[in-house]
């Protein structure tokens, strides 16, 4: 039986706190169950990870304005190569 690593109990209970954060987030702002299961959500977390300590999230604004535009300009692009087909 292999012992655990002090870090590696660190790491879980870092994991559990910061898993339980996004299951309350998600719970308080109505986000269904099934978005943990999208390729975004995962590809989100890791961004996250990659960023790393001292990540400060996006603002209303942010979300709002240029984030928002940003995504809707690349959609509208990916749409448009699907009508030159």
């Amino acid at each position: 039986m292999r012992q655990t690593t002090i870090n590696e109990a660190c790491k879980k209970e870092l994991r559990e706190k910061a898993c339980g954060e996004i299951a309350r987030w998600m719970y308080d702002a109505a986000i269904p169950f099934n978005a943990v299961n999208y390729p975004s959500f995962e590809v989100m977390i890791e961004d996250i990870r990659q960023y790393g300590v001292g990540m400060k999230p996006p603002s209303f604004h942010e979300v709002w304005v240029p984030l928002l535009k940003k995504e809707v300009d690349s959609v509208t692009i990916l749409m448009k190569s699907y009508e030159k087909e």
